[in-house]
């Protein structure tokens, strides 16, 4: 293993300037590590708990607290924000972003949406229809960029208004959603969930093959690979809606997309939704875009270490149990969480700039600077986290689910619930090395148009 670490430090580039330029803006690398290990360290912890039947409670309460409400476990979005104002913020001009192309980013987002949809129906086939991090993070990105080429003021404006209307359209919706079990029940046994499928999957089929033959974005070559791919999520519908059976809420989740995607829904079967959680993305965005174009950005980041401490003194004083209290001593998250106390959304912004904050003074600061360059693997580490952040997320909820099984099976529960997070964050700097090696050197190139280009050209 020690040669094939060896390996992957030999194809990583120099990572800490890269002609001249600095590769590691604000420390953001050092944000995402953080993101990066607390996300693999939440869900491992939550599946072998599940597994082994261990139970967060009393003396132990404070373990699932705390990585329940770190920084990183709700700021992920935050984070993505402001990776896209770091990317193109240079385009601004006079206050929006005018040459920016929408088409081959809105292709991106809705690529990574598809691949999470693939990985969580792996864990439960109806969860394809589930809406999830990935999901709205790929739509707030979009229309964050859409309102930014129109004019900064728009972000500002939406973000605020998202949090703002969140309570009254909450209530507004509520009606319009399954929320019953026995509506779920009469629902599964009337064969709704099977004649549903079959009408989306021939759907799909066929948007795949007319997304084929007239795609500009495809070279020749790879569209009969993409047909093929069609035809094999045709087979995969088919394919879940003969085993429905086992699955009474399949119907349910997907009539509750609408508005699960929304405000989320009372059944649980939806996470992350839009209201209240674009404001999260937006404040991301707006936050690094203040700081590169600020006169004096040091200043600016004093007044946000500021404010943000302030706020989260406030928070923990006062509004602490509200969040708390919403927790789960098995899975840690529930759907409560992102649909109950506006707050979490407000300490997720504030956390995350403290986060940002100090990772920036890091990635400044002449001492580490000074480490990092006698000891590269001192960076090459958050390097390989930060950049295949979406990947671990990935891999962690599929192929560690089966290993977490495992550890939980041959390892009493008190050790099992330390060491199969610790061997899942260890191991994936071998397995995120060899993904990035693969990303920057594998020949199979997909030939989307740039995002940057003249206003005319959009």
């Amino acid at each position: 293993m020690l040669q094939s670490v060896g390996r992957i430090n030999a194809v990583l580039p120099d990572l800490q300037t890269r002609e001249g330029v600095d590769t590691n803006p604000f420390g953001i690398h050092y944000v995402k590590f953080l993101f990066s290990v607390l996300i693999i360290a939440t869900h491992a912890l939550a599946f072998v708990g599940i597994f082994s039947g261990y139970k967060f409670e009393t003396t132990d309460s404070w373990l699932m607290r705390a990585l329940a409400l770190l920084p990183s476990s709700v700021g992920v979005p935050v984070a993505a924000g402001a990776l896209q104002a770091i990317v193109f913020s240079h385009l601004i001009v006079e206050g929006r972003l005018a040459e920016i192309r929408l088409r081959p980013i809105a292709v991106a987002m809705a690529l990574l949406a598809f691949i999470e949809s693939l990985k969580a129906s792996l864990i439960l086939p109806s969860l394809f229809f589930g809406w999830n991090v990935i999901h709205m993070t790929a739509v707030a990105l979009l229309t964050v960029l859409a309102l930014a080429k129109r004019s900064l003021h728009y972000v500002w404006i939406s973000g605020l208004a998202v949090f703002a209307i969140t309570p009254f359209l909450r209530e507004a919706l509520e009606p319009f959603q399954i929320a019953a079990y026995d509506d779920v029940m009469s629902l599964h046994t009337a064969g709704v969930s099977s004649v549903i499928m079959h009408v989306i999957g021939l759907c799909c089929f066929l948007m795949f093959i007319a997304w084929t033959l007239g795609t500009r974005f495809l070279e020749k070559k790879y569209r009969p690979r993409v047909m093929l791919l069609g035809a094999f999520v045709y087979g995969l519908f088919l394919m879940i809606s003969s085993s429905i059976g086992t699955e009474p809420f399949f119907a349910a989740r997907i009539l509750n997309l609408p508005v699960g995607a929304m405000v989320g829904d009372k059944l649980g079967l939806h996470y992350w939704p839009l209201f209240p959680w674009y404001t999260v993305v937006a404040a991301g965005f707006l936050l690094y875009v203040g700081w590169l174009r600020a006169s004096r950005p040091q200043v600016a980041k004093r007044v946000t270490l500021g404010l943000s401490a302030i706020v989260m003194v406030y928070y923990l004083t006062f509004h602490f149990g509200e969040i708390v209290s919403e927790l789960d001593a098995t899975y840690i998250w529930t759907f409560k969480l992102f649909t109950g106390s506006l707050w979490l959304v407000i300490y997720s912004i504030c956390s995350f700039a403290l986060t940002a904050v100090a990772c920036d003074a890091l990635a400044r600061s002449a001492s580490a600077q000074a480490l990092t360059a006698k000891w590269p693997l001192l960076f090459r580490i958050p390097y390989v986290y930060s950049r295949t952040i979406f990947w671990s997320y990935v891999a962690v909820n599929t192929v560690a689910i089966p290993i977490a099984w495992v550890f939980a099976k041959v390892l009493p529960k008190t050790v099992s619930i330390f060491v199969f997070p610790c061997f899942v964050i260890v191991s994936w700097y071998w397995v995120g090395g060899w993904i990035l090696k693969w990303f920057t050197q594998t020949k199979f190139k997909v030939r989307f148009s740039s995002p940057v280009g003249s206003a005319r050209a959009r």
